[in-house]
């Protein structure tokens, strides 16, 4: 039964937070910024272009002077502020015993969107109000439950990224992340309204099995340090194309997206995404590869940034680095569980990336127990940890249409025999499993590594299918 509030239910899903203050402050500002940008539309904007060419308006600069103001009241001179538009130097010294407070913000991140009432429908691209319209454009209205511009905080102690707050208006979504309550939460609206923060909790990997193109996006421009042609021709699909760079992040997050590139180093467009990715359970990575750490971001800004999710990061990354596609498709969901904890960063190394790395799947029918595996049985999960029926019903359609071995299911389980996996024998669905050495090590709930493990034989399944597809039809 929820708990319940006065005028207020609790969704299914959500959980009532008690954050922080610099949480509840963050959460303040963001909000107070996205209804001002909702009303300077509504009254009319000043706009004009900076000397690198991307538009600036009115909005922009009082909502960073407003944040500025509060940042100076509230934490009584103490805290700096790096923004885009205005930044401010802390007046007076940080408290002794305590690290420097540093807030990030990108008052609105989309502005070329933001300012632009019309898009050429065949590109999606906003017409910049302050040029003629392009000759043959075809112009629509850009309804506003489809704008991505929003406005993004981090807030740092010492170099540790430790929250972020993201806010689209026009879409009512606050997104948070948060190093003290432990991971990223879409915060429902009418509990904002009722003066309760409650949220659910984002996980990455916790998106059903969908084999298909995935969903991808990316921030670039002509003479960028990314070049995500490649990346178009592996992924075999163009981007979703949103305006907001922080926003293409925030997508990852929720699970929408199977990764964005944003090709820049500005602080104000990278913490904020970064951090709502990460709290997420998803990944951070540089274009090459190397892993990201939320407690050194402000130091490896240089060379542009990759959001992506466990599962989904070699074939994404492989496509962006060369332009192939790899045997595994690209797929839009985790389908690994991790829980990203803020002083763990789920980075992608402690396994190479690899889901083989993780469970080392292998298959044996003979019933025979083979040492160092785990023996997976069906023995009845956590309710919250069976396969879904959309996603047997999904899983089912793609093996039959790719030629794999079927796999039977029975009440949400799977009852192929047994799966051998691992390094350990799981005897019941609390235990803890050790897994990995050394640096690598981590501790999983066994009932956790079982959802793992069956996701992973079924991706096999369906990969090895799919190889054998592609060999009768190259050999006739």
């Amino acid at each position: 039964m929820h708990e319940t509030f006065p005028s207020y239910n609790l969704p299914p899903n959500h959980e009532i937070l008690s954050p922080s203050r610099d949480m509840q402050f963050a959460v303040n500002a963001v909000c107070v910024i996205g209804e001002r940008m909702v009303q300077g539309r509504a009254e009319g904007l000043e706009v004009s272009a900076k000397l690198d060419r991307t538009l600036v308006s009115n909005m922009d600069i009082e909502t960073n002077i407003w944040f500025n103001e509060q940042v100076s009241e509230q934490y009584g001179g103490t805290a700096h502020v790096r923004a885009e538009e205005v930044s401010q130097q802390a007046s007076a010294p940080t408290p002794e015993g305590e690290e420097t407070v540093t807030f990030v913000l990108d008052s609105i991140d989309g502005t070329g969107e933001y300012v632009a009432t019309h898009r050429d429908a065949r590109t999606g691209e906003p017409i910049n109000p302050t040029r003629p319209v392009p000759a043959g454009a075809d112009i629509e209205p850009i309804p506003d439950d489809e704008r991505t511009t929003c406005t993004g905080l981090a807030m740092m102690r010492g170099d540790k990224l430790w929250l972020a707050a993201v806010y689209n208006p026009f879409k009512k979504q606050l997104v948070i992340a948060d190093r003290d309550l432990g991971g990223s939460f879409i915060i429902d609206q009418q509990g904002l309204e009722a003066g309760i923060i409650a949220g659910r909790r984002l996980h990455v990997s916790r998106r059903p099995f969908a084999p298909g193109m995935p969903p991808w996006d990316s921030a670039v421009w002509e003479g960028a340090a990314v070049d995500t042609a490649k990346l178009e021709t592996g992924a075999g699909a163009a981007p979703l194309g949103h305006y907001s760079a922080i926003d293409q992040a925030v997508t990852v997050a929720l699970g929408e997206s199977v990764g964005a590139v944003f090709a820049g180093d500005t602080i104000h467009d990278i913490l904020p995404a970064a951090a709502i990715v990460h709290g997420a359970g998803g990944l951070l990575m540089k274009p090459d590869g190397t892993p990201v750490h939320p407690d050194t971001i402000a130091s490896q800004l240089e060379g542009g940034m990759v959001y992506t999710n466990v599962l989904g990061s070699p074939a994404f990354m492989h496509a962006l680095q060369t332009g192939e596609r790899t045997s595994r498709s690209l797929v839009d969901h985790a389908g690994i569980r991790f829980e990203a904890t803020w002083p763990q960063i789920t980075d992608g190394i402690a396994f190479d990336d690899q889901p083989e790395a993780i469970v080392n799947f292998s298959e044996n029918n003979d019933g025979e127990t083979q040492p160092d595996k785990i023996v997976v049985r069906p023995f009845g999960y956590q309710r919250g940890n069976f396969l879904r029926r959309s996603e047997i019903r999904k899983v089912k359609k793609a093996t039959r249409e790719l030629g794999a071995p079927r796999w039977r299911y029975r009440n949400g389980m799977h009852v192929n025999g047994r799966s051998m996996v691992g390094i350990a024998t799981i005897r019941h669905p609390e235990q803890s499993i050790t897994i990995g050495t050394g640096e690598n090590q981590r501790t999983v709930q066994a009932s956790d590594l079982i959802l793992q493990a069956l996701r992973l034989a079924v991706e096999v399944k369906i990969r090895a299918g799919a190889h054998a597809l592609q060999t009768r039809l190259e050999h006739g």
